[in-house]
């Protein structure tokens, strides 16, 4: 007899078996559940989002400001200064500032006496640090090759992997911007 009441005690409202039947059909808290699984997803691809506008903004902004600045060495203004490559730095990093830090901005100013001798030798290492750059602004009439680079640190997990440097979570961004001197005075 006691066997047979303890079976019947798993069958009613108290038993175990029961509480796992109500805990089945039960849905309170099933909206909760699907936030909890769905939202990480849903901030990954947002942040992610973020994080690609950004790039793209400061790409564009750096190639606006390389051809800005770049404008001052064409017309001798840079050139005139006491100091020329201070007073680039500042025209190219003005705008720029609120976005990224200026001074991680790799500046490459070369000269050349024609257009067919051209060349654009590395001025970067493949840790992203300056290697033999130059500021060589030029003289009236002589070409110029003007190149700017800022490594992007990317902060979305995974982003690296399809945005990085070779699956590094870092973009290295860069503008170039290749023109001829005005006949300005020296």
């Amino acid at each position: 007899m006691g066997c047979v009441q303890e079976q019947r005690d798993h069958g009613r409202a108290g038993g175990p078996l029961a509480r796992l039947r109500r805990f089945l059909r039960d849905r309170r808290g099933v909206t909760a559940i699907e936030v909890a699984m769905i939202m990480p997803v849903f901030l990954l691809i947002m942040f992610g989002i973020f994080e690609i506008a950004m790039l793209y903004f400061v790409a564009a902004a750096l190639e606006g400001q390389v051809a800005e600045a770049s404008r001052q060495i064409r017309t001798g203004n840079v050139q005139g200064e006491a100091d020329p490559l201070s007073a680039f730095r500042s025209l190219l990093c003005g705008p720029l500032e609120i976005a990224i830090d200026c001074d991680e901005i790799i500046v490459d100013v070369r000269k050349y006496s024609t257009f067919s001798i051209v060349t654009y030798p590395e001025f970067i290492d493949e840790d992203g640090e300056p290697d033999e750059a130059q500021f060589l602004p030029g003289a009236a009439r002589e070409i110029v090759v003007v190149r700017a680079s800022y490594r992007w640190d990317l902060l979305v997990p995974g982003m690296g992997l399809y945005l990085g440097d070779n699956g590094n979570p870092y973009k290295t961004l860069s503008a170039t911007a290749v023109f001829r001197n005005e006949p300005f005075e020296s």
